[in-house]
């Protein structure tokens, strides 16, 4: 998780976007 990002919501929002589009993909927190 990036302690930088002030809205750890949204970037959920947009790795769950990415997940949807690839499914093979792994996010590593």
């Amino acid at each position: 998780m990036n302690e930088l990002n002030p809205r750890p919501g949204l970037f959920r929002e947009k790795a769950a976007s990415y997940q949807a589009r690839w499914p093979w993909l792994v996010l590593v927190e």
